[in-house]
C-alpha cells in the first residue's frame, strides 16, 4: 500500500514539474516545527485562502531538517553535572526517572530530515484538492554544534547538552502510560498519506479580502515504524483568511486537529486548536519577506510529564523569490519559543513552488 501510494504522488509530481507555469499569489510560509516524538501525527502546513484557478496545476516539494533536544528537569541537572562529555544510557535515565515527582522523564535527542511532496489542483472556481506524502530520514544530527555555539553566543542556556556526547540519536520516555524507547531510528520511512479539501467561502482572484475553510484527512498508510506513523487516522479543519494591501499582506487561520489514539505512545484519542498570524512584505517585483507566529496545542498533554502536554509557540521567519514566471523558492527558518521540551530547537527549511496553467 505504501509503496503504491508513493509511487502514485511522485509520478503525478514528476509529471506536472515537467509541465509550463505561472506563479498564484502570495501566502504564508508552509513550514512548520518538527518536534521528534510528533512527526507521526496531523499537523496544518500553513497555507493562504488563496485557491487555484479552475483546472491549473500546482506541485511543491519542501525539504525540512530539525533538530529536537528535550529533557526533563532531573536529567538536565544531572547533565550538567558531569564534567566532560559521555553517552547517556538508559540504565542511567531509568535512575533518574526515580527522582521526578511524577515518576516520569523525557530524553529525546536527534534530527528528522523531511521531504514533503505535494500536488493540488484547482476544481471549478471554489474547490482546491491535494495530496501530501513525506519522506523521513532520522538521525543522530548534524545540527548540535552549531545550535550550542548559538546558545552559547546569545546566553539562551543548553539544557544539558553539554554533558551529553553530540550526534547521537536516542529516544526514551518514562510515563503512567508506559515506556517509549526508540534507539535505533529507521534511517529512511515514507510518512502518512494526507489528503486535503480547501473550499473557497468568499471573495476571488480580484479580491483583497479571501476567506476559505481547509479539511485535511491523515491515513496510516506510512511505514510501520516508530515515530514515523502515530498509526491513526487524523482529522483536521481549519478557517483561513488573507488581505492584500498595497505592498503587503496579511494571513491567519485558526483551526482543530481530531487525532486518533497512538498505541506506540499510549495516547488516547483528542482534540487540539491552533492559531497562526503571518505578514508578508513585498520588496520588489519577484521578493517577499514573511514574518510568521503559530500556536498549538501539543498532541502529548495525556503524558503529563515536564511541560510536554504544553502549548507550543513557533516563529518563522523566510524569504520567497519568484522564479520567472514558473517557480517560487523560498528559504525559512522555525525557532521555539517559551516552551522547550515539546519542540524542535531550530527548523530549517527550503522549498520550491511550481503553479501550472490549466
Amino acid at each position: 500500500m505504501r509503496q503504491l501510494t508513493f509511487r502514485i504522488v511522485c509520478t503525478l509530481f514528476v509529471a506536472q514539474l515537467l509541465m509550463g507555469s505561472t506563479p498564484g499569489r502570495g501566502g504564508p510560509l508552509p513550514v512548520r516545527d518538527h518536534f521528534l516524538l510528533g512527526v507521526g501525527f496531523l499537523a496544518f502546513e500553513p497555507t493562504s485562502a488563496e485557491l487555484l484557478e479552475r483546472g491549473a496545476w500546482q506541485v511543491e516539494a519542501v525539504w525540512s531538517l530539525a533538530n529536537s533536544w528535550a529533557v526533563s528537569p532531573q536529567i538536565d541537572l544531572a547533565l550538567r553535572a558531569r564534567p566532560t562529555r559521555a553517552p547517556v544510557t538508559l540504565e542511567q535515565l531509568e535512575e533518574l526517572a526515580k527522582l521526578s515527582s511524577d515518576g516520569g522523564s523525557i530524553f529525546i535527542d536527534g534530527e528528522v530530515s523531511r521531504l514533503l511532496l505535494a500536488i493540488r489542483r484547482g476544481f471549478g472556481r471554489n474547490l482546491q484538492l491535494e495530496l501530501r506524502l513525506p519522506l523521513l530520514h532520522f538521525g543522530g544530527g548534524v545540527l548540535d554544534g552549531s545550535i550550542e555555539n548559538l546558545h552559547e553566543r546569545f546566553d539562551l542556556g543548553l539544557d544539558g547538552r553539554t554533558g551529553a556526547t553530540r550526534d547521537r540519536f536516542l529516544i526514551a520516555t518514562t510515563t503512567r502510560q508506559g515506556d517509549v524507547l526508540v534507539r535505533e531510528p529507521p534511517s529512511f520511512g515514507i510518512g502518512d498519506l494526507v489528503v486535503g479539501a480547501k473550499v473557497r467561502l468568499s471573495g476571488d482572484e480580484s479580491s483583497s479580502t479571501r476567506t476559505a475553510l481547509e479539511a485535511l484527512v491523515k491515513l496510516p498508510t506510512g511505514d510501520d515504524e516508530p515515530i514515523v506513523t502515530s498509526g491513526s487516522i487524523d482529522l483536521g479543519l481549519q478557517f483561513l483568511v488573507s488581505h492584500d494591501f498595497r505592498s503587503w499582506s496579511i494571513h491567519g487561520a485558526a483551526g482543530a486537529l481530531f487525532l486518533g489514539a497512538s498505541d506506540r505512545l499510549g495516547i488516547g484519542s483528542q482534540q487540539i486548536y491552533t492559531l497562526l498570524g503571518a505578514v508578508e512584505l513585498g520588496t520588489g517585483r519577484r521578493t517577499r519577506w514573511v514574518l510568521q507566529l503559530d500556536i498549538g496545542q501539543g498532541p502529548f498533554e495525556e503524558l503529563a510529564t515536564a511541560r510536554i502536554g504544553e502549548e507550543a509557540i513557533h516563529a518563522t521567519f523566510g524569504v520567497k523569490r519568484t522564479m520567472g514566471r514558473r517557480n517560487e523558492l523560498f528559504l525559512a527558518a522555525t525557532e521555539n519559543l517559551q516552551n522547550f521540551t515539546n519542540t524542535a530547537d531550530i527548523s530549517l527549511h527550503f522549498g520550491v513552488t511550481r503553479t501550472l496553467d490549466r
